[in-house]
């Protein structure tokens, strides 16, 4: 199997969270004290400004494009860590 360069980026930064929660240092990243409640508006907003397809950000945050329209149309809630990745995306995009 072989993974293109977003599929990558998308592990990594998977990676670099659990690791951050593992261990305890959460407070002294800067993405917690300025994460958003990511509203459905606000995600389908980051998709738009980012160009991306609904399959596309849904592969970067490593969810289905089902559950991407869910969050879009606010029938689900994005998790915490959902919360934190996006946060982290919005940042390094």
């Amino acid at each position: 199997m072989t993974l293109n360069i977003k599929q990558l980026q998308c592990t990594v930064l998977k990676i670099v969270l659990i690791t951050i929660l593992l261990t305890h240092e959460l407070s002294s990243c800067k993405i917690f004290y300025i994460m958003k409640q990511w509203t459905s508006k606000e995600i389908k907003e980051f998709r738009h400004r980012q160009g991306l397809y609904q399959k596309q950000l849904a592969d970067l945050l490593g969810v289905t494009e089902r559950y991407l329209i869910y969050l879009e149309k606010d029938v689900k809630k994005p998790s915490k860590t959902l919360r934190l990745l996006l946060n982290c995306l919005e940042e390094k995009l």
